[in-house]
């Protein structure tokens, strides 16, 4: 590729008949590729000129363009590596603009890291039922191991002070998170007191919603919204 990026097109005239082209200079085309430029350089009344076998140019052509495409792709191999990373093992960001990070392990960043949107991809974790939340009670869980919703429906004899709900981890954190739990519904924005609720057991596989002195209502529904943080 470097030899074609020396060779330096030109418009002429030619002596015999005056006729415009666009080609090469040979003696500038000889120095670079002396296998496609025929003849003598001498007299020019004796025949005695340098021609250029243009035809003999395709290879080197050929293979320039090669080059330039084997260049474009490890550039733009180069530059995805750049904008994504996937890696199963700990990912260090500096001051890279980083448009997709792909990981199962650890992110870390040096200063700030801002984001549209922070979403997990993790599968939806397992709740389970507890003495809290009484006898025939049901349970729902939508969401991911980072945020999502809780809806307890209580049933029969909630027992005070014990568990509403466990909820477990569809991958365990390294070392245990903090949990923010918020009213999603107005029964669940009205709990105050010996009848508020708030998150007991904090574990690097579980979470538990815990009740207070005064037990839940039976047959009533409540919501709450959580999100995960380490």
């Amino acid at each position: 590729m470097e030899t074609v990026l020396q060779l330096r097109p030109v418009e002429y005239n030619l002596i015999s008949n005056d006729l415009r082209q666009v080609g090469f200079i040979a003696q500038e085309v000889q120095k670079l590729v002396p296998e496609v430029v025929t003849g003598i350089e001498g007299d020019i009344s004796k025949g005695e000129v340098l021609g250029i076998t243009y035809s003999n140019l395709v290879p080197v052509l050929a293979k320039a363009v090669q080059e330039l495409n084997a260049l474009n792709t490890q550039t733009q191999v180069d530059v995805n590596a750049k904008l994504s990373y996937a890696t199963p093992a700990n990912l260090i960001l500096g001051n890279q603009s980083v448009k997709e990070v792909i990981t199962s392990a650890n992110v870390t960043v040096g200063d700030i890291l801002t984001v549209r949107h922070l979403r997990g991809s993790s599968l939806t974790p397992v709740i389970e039922t507890a003495p809290g939340s009484g006898k025939e009670s049901v349970l729902r869980i939508i969401g991911t191991d980072i945020s999502g919703v809780i809806e307890v429906r209580i049933g029969e004899m909630p027992t005070p002070s014990a568990i509403l709900a466990n909820i477990i981890y569809s991958i365990p954190y390294s070392t245990p998170p903090v949990v923010i739990i918020t009213p999603g519904n107005a029964n669940t924005a009205s709990l105050m007191g010996s009848s508020s609720v708030f998150v007991g057991n904090n574990a690097t596989s579980n979470f538990t919603i815990n009740s207070n002195a005064t037990p839940l209502t039976s047959n009533t529904a409540y919501k709450w919204y959580y999100q995960v943080i380490q």
